[in-house]
């Protein structure tokens, strides 16, 4: 899925999730903001330090530093799941006017999307009525866009609650590319259904 500036990091994130990499997203913003997340098999290290660099991660508007560097993991045992501590993250921070524009201007430029289903309020995260409504919409309409989230978004769902759903939802992996509607030659569908009509009169004709 195309990117933009803003979610460069955000798509670092998903590309080791949905890809189970292992290894570490070391990052560094400026003013000397800085964190690592450890992740194994695309699972993320559920730990209060992880918790703490994640949200920093979540929360910051541009990076100096952003690579995942892969090395031997000496905290393998250690409890993992990548849904439960990236929605801990996402129900503590907060973004002001200036974050929500960016990201909402960064989430509109990509193409129409499909969402998979999810109970994301199984894995504590706060708001799973505001991502439901982002997976019911996404039904109704062929090609959905993240221009028809924000545009139906109702007076009681602001917009900070729409960009944590699709944060999550992208870098989870269950925000994707919706596929192209395929639209055949019609010479092709009137020959194929030809085809068909005859193959019947044929199986008809042999019919004892």
């Amino acid at each position: 899925m195309e990117t933009t500036d803003s979610l460069k990091h955000f798509t670092l994130l998903r590309q080791v999730i949905t890809q189970a990499s292992s290894g570490t997203i070391f990052f560094q913003a400026p003013k000397v903001q800085s964190g690592v997340v450890n992740i194994q098999l695309g699972k993320i290290l559920n730990n209060e330090a992880t918790l703490t660099s994640l949200e920093k991660f979540l929360h910051c508007k541009s990076m100096v530093v952003c690579n995942l560097i892969t090395t031997a993991d000496n905290t393998s045992d250690l409890p993992r799941c990548s849904e439960s501590v990236l929605s801990q993250a996402l129900n503590h921070v907060t973004f002001d006017a200036d974050m929500l524009a960016r990201l909402e201007k960064s989430f509109l430029k990509l193409p129409p999307i499909k969402v998979s289903m999810k109970p994301v309020h199984r894995y504590g995260y706060q708001d799973g009525l505001t991502y439901m409504m982002l997976y019911q919409e996404s039904l109704k309409k062929e090609r959905f866009t993240i221009r028809d989230f924000f545009s139906l978004r109702p007076s009681y769902i602001s917009l900070e609650q729409q960009v944590k759903v699709l944060i999550l939802g992208y870098c989870l992996g269950l925000i994707n590319p919706s596929r192209k509607v395929c639209e055949a030659d019609p010479h092709q569908q009137v020959s194929h259904r030809m085809n068909i009509v005859h193959r019947i009169f044929n199986r008809i004709k042999n019919i004892d």
